[in-house]
């Protein structure tokens, strides 16, 4: 009964991690129910063994059962495993958009060294516009493993996801500062997704125009996050975590200067010279988006004569600065703590160095 969402890699990953980290081990018995699945990628079943047979498997006894998988690539399967005994893919329901050259098991399960594997009473649901061409493209898939269907009208859908967007607008928030900050004025168009350890968070938009020349930029913040605590936005509606609504869409912020003592301020953005050039940097917080729930952090140039835009720095040390960087003003040196396991941590160390003309 969960939503996955978008996942990059893995949306489930059954590992079976017995060449590198050995933190798990095979699995017996694995029932995935009555989950929806939402442009992700596969379920991925994939032991690390370097022998693959069929009659040596790692895993055993797992169940894909009345799952939702909608998925926009045609080209994606639901599950894909490796050196797997007693695999039931059943009674789910594949969503499709895009029109696949073919139809086949392949877009159930791509399975290697696996046995016993059983695929029945399925459904792939096409729409209107995809269905015509398709049914007679059907091929190597049974009656017993999948049915087809069609879904709306192509007019339908449209009207149904203009309502939508619509319905999304009116719940954006929008909220703008009281006085320019850096000679900018700053306008936040902000759509709250999600409660996560005290801050509701959501992508953002976030609009700069200089108070004085004609200059404008807008950057985005994949997370940006509000303490569930502040006053300004209302009340705020949950369902198990999740954003539903709030009382207030619009206000006005003071905003804080940041607050350096070692580590990164917690606010949602702050001015601040990072690269000890004299001039401050953008700089955008991004909640719970880094390793191990840490805040991490995105830097942009924003001042110099005739730019435009803002500048992403993407080099070293700003493409790993997360809430435990070590930030020193004073003698201009910013610390990484690249820890990423038992047996595999760091630091790096970065100073301004004057002859260099920038951080080494």
């Amino acid at each position: 009964n969960n939503v996955f969402c978008y996942t990059p890699r893995a949306s489930i990953l059954i590992a079976g991690d017995c060449k590198s980290w050995f933190e798990s081990g095979a699995v017996k018995d694995i029932l995935i129910e009555n989950n929806t699945f939402i442009k992700c990628q596969p379920i991925s079943i994939h032991p690390e063994n370097k022998k693959v047979d069929p009659m040596a498997p790692v895993h055993k006894n797992i169940r894909v059962v009345s799952n939702i998988f909608d998925q926009d690539d045609p080209s994606l399967t639901t599950v894909e495993a490796k050196s797997t005994q007693g695999i039931e893919i059943l009674g789910n329901t594949l969503k499709m958009v895009k029109k696949p050259s073919d139809i086949d098991s392949s877009h159930l399960i791509k399975q290697s060294g696996c046995s016993d594997v059983k695929i029945a009473d399925n459904k792939i649901v096409l729409g209107v516009s995809e269905a015509g061409g398709l049914l007679s493209k059907l091929r190597g898939i049974s009656d017993e493993e999948v049915s087809i269907e069609t879904v709306e009208s192509v007019e339908s859908q449209v009207n149904r996801a203009q309502g939508s967007f619509k319905e999304k607008l009116e719940q954006t928030v929008v909220f703008t500062y009281n006085k320019p900050i850096e000679d900018y004025w700053i306008t936040v168009f902000w759509r709250p997704h999600e409660k996560v350890m005290g801050y509701l968070l959501g992508p953002a938009i976030m609009e700069f125009k200089h108070k004085d020349r004609c200059k404008s930029f807008s950057v985005t913040n994949n997370n940006f996050g509000v303490p569930i605590s502040s006053e300004w936005f209302g009340t705020v509606t949950l369902d198990g975590g999740y954003y539903m609504g709030t009382s207030q869409l619009y206000a006005t912020l003071d905003y804080e200067e940041p607050t350096i003592v070692d580590r990164m301020p917690s606010t949602s953005f702050f001015f601040l010279d990072l690269n000890f050039d004299g001039d401050k940097e953008l700089v955008l917080t991004e909640f719970v988006y880094g390793q191990r729930w840490r805040n991490s952090y995105k830097v942009y140039e924003v001042d110099g004569v005739g730019r435009k835009n803002s500048t992403f720095l993407m080099s070293e040390p700003f493409d790993f600065l997360d809430s435990n960087s070590i930030i020193d003003i004073k003698n201009r040196t910013i610390t990484n703590n690249l820890s990423s396991g038992a047996d595999l941590s760091g630091k790096l160390h970065y100073k301004f160095d004057k002859e260099e003309g920038g951080i080494v």
